[in-house]
């Protein structure tokens, strides 16, 4: 384990340095790092250190963006590289206990028997640091050790960390935080509530199972007439979720953030069956990016003001090969009768520059437009406007969103074509939107239908007007009315997951 750390924190040190090499050896260089720390967080697994394991997972993802994305840094956790510090799950428990112990004597509310216990936790506290540090200091790794921790050396895993984390989720009406791992051999799936430490459950599938399952799911997704979906949803359900249905209804989890791992960013959390419903009919859905790992609960914007944009015209007006979209106008329309202050920007008006500069004095900016994000290719990644413009995925970093609270990405796509990649053109997409300010994103996992995207966006800026409730309760309550309806187009039901269930939330939703 030690060397594996060692290894990693090298290649976070020469992160900045990958910009220099070939192409080639980028793809080779990417190939690499995921299988180092895939296997460090495997052998941190195999021994529970879990919230070791869950730091690696975190640099992992923010590797994978600077692959695609070629310009990311990181936020403050992943900037430390990884620690050096084995945090056992009874000392966890334990240190709970002796913060509440604590608090408890502070307001002279202990027994006899409590003041023993608040004793005897102390000295295990005492202990355990005291064991922590002969092990730094020993000859035999006190040289590697002061090597490999020369900018983390203050930067160990501690109980602060866990109970704040646990304390968000409270607040955030009893969240829990759902971190799945992909091995070569089987799921590591590692579940956060707001009252215990992290729990780990290991499910027996292979890689290429996994995949295969998903690329399945994702064409039944895709075929509003197929009945299958329901089968293959509920084996990943089977896999994803079932482990942790007891620990999900101890904890009266009410909203699941969710961070994906490679190519489960390619499916909806939202549309697992579990054989009487979709998960979204009982959970809120919030996927979250490096940058939202430690800022869940980022508050709105007081007044609600929309800028939105369509990309209209016929469907035989083309421009860089894409056709117009008829009903994005009637979309933009609508959403300007629900919400009163609304700035419209239609067809030839939806250009590049009006949109950057309105984009600041406004709380949502609503895209009904194609944008394409391209599997391993951030460069050939961008957003298309009414005029024929083009914003590139890198170049959304440059935007100012700061005053945005949700971006939504009505008609985009990603492109996955027959080989799936590690979906971290979808990782990245959101995090480009944050990093430039914007605290949440909204976006298609599949290119909609103009009809089905205009049905669930009707519905949802009408429950937005309501208030009072977060923007992934908005978007579930959305999807909730879509699942509910008889209502069709081309004669297929509205209510298949392959018109609802294509939305997901990215960052700060709940």
């Amino acid at each position: 384990i030690i060397f594996f750390k060692q290894s990693v924190n090298v290649r976070e040190a020469i992160r900045q340095d990958l910009r220099k090499l070939s192409l080639e050896e980028q793809k080779s260089y990417t190939e690499t790092v995921a299988s180092t720390y895939r296997r460090l967080a495997d052998l941190l697994l195999q021994q529970d250190r879990i919230l070791e394991a869950q730091q690696v997972l975190d640099l992992l993802k923010v590797q994978e963006l600077q692959d695609y994305l070629r310009n990311i840094r990181g936020n403050d956790r992943t900037a430390q590289g990884t620690d050096y510090q084995r945090p056992e799950q009874d000392f966890i428990k334990l240190g709970k206990e002796l913060a509440d112990l604590q608090q408890r004597d502070a307001a002279g509310k202990l027994d006899t028997q409590q003041q023993q216990r608040l004793a005897q936790l102390v000295q295990n506290e005492k202990d355990a640091n005291k064991q922590f540090n002969a092990f730094i200091e020993s000859p035999e790794v006190q040289k590697l050790v002061r090597a490999l921790t020369y900018e983390t050396r203050q930067q160990n895993i501690n109980l602060e960390d866990l109970n704040r984390l646990r304390d968000t989720l409270k607040q955030l009406d009893n969240a829990v935080l759902f971190y799945p791992l992909i091995l070569e051999d089987r799921l590591e799936l590692i579940l956060t509530t707001p009252y215990a430490p992290p729990i780990r459950r290991t499910v027996k599938v292979k890689r290429e199972e996994l995949n295969e399952a998903i690329f399945a799911f994702r064409s039944d997704l895709n075929d509003p007439g197929s009945n299958d979906v329901h089968k293959s949803s509920q084996k990943l359900y089977e896999w994803l979720i079932k482990p942790f249905e007891a620990e999900l209804q101890q904890a009266n989890a009410k909203a699941i953030i969710y961070a994906p791992d490679a190519t489960l960013r390619y499916i909806p959390l939202a549309a697992l069956y579990d054989g009487k419903q979709w998960l979204v009919e009982k959970y809120r859905i919030n996927n979250i990016t490096a940058r939202s790992l430690t800022d869940f609960n980022t508050k709105s914007q007081a007044q609600t003001r929309v800028l939105a944009g369509a990309f209209g015209g016929t469907s035989s007006e083309k421009r860089f090969g894409f056709s117009g979209l008829p009903a994005t106008v009637a979309e933009v329309e609508t959403i300007a009768t629900a919400m009163p202050n609304t700035l419209k920007l239609i067809s030839n008006n939806f250009t590049l520059a009006a949109t950057e500069a309105k984009m600041g004095s406004h709380s949502i900016v609503h895209l009904a437009t194609h944008a394409q994000f391209v599997s391993g290719s951030a460069d050939d990644s961008f957003i298309l406007f009414g005029n024929g413009d083009k914003a590139s995925l890198p170049a959304i970093k440059d935007w100012s969103l700061n005053n945005v609270d949700l971006v939504i990405l009505s008609a985009c796509q990603t492109g996955v074509g027959d080989k799936l990649g590690n979906g971290a053109e979808i990782l990245g997409l959101g995090y480009q939107f944050q990093r430039a300010g914007a605290r949440a994103t909204i976006a298609t996992l599949w290119k909609v239908s103009d009809g089905g995207t205009q049905v669930l966006m009707d519905a949802f800026y009408a429950k937005l007007k309501q208030g009072k409730i977060s923007k992934a309760e908005t978007l579930r309550q959305a999807q909730i009315a879509l699942i509910q309806s008889q209502a069709t187009i081309d004669n297929n039901k509205i209510s298949h997951p392959y018109y609802w269930s294509a939305f997901i939330l990215i960052g700060n939703g709940l």
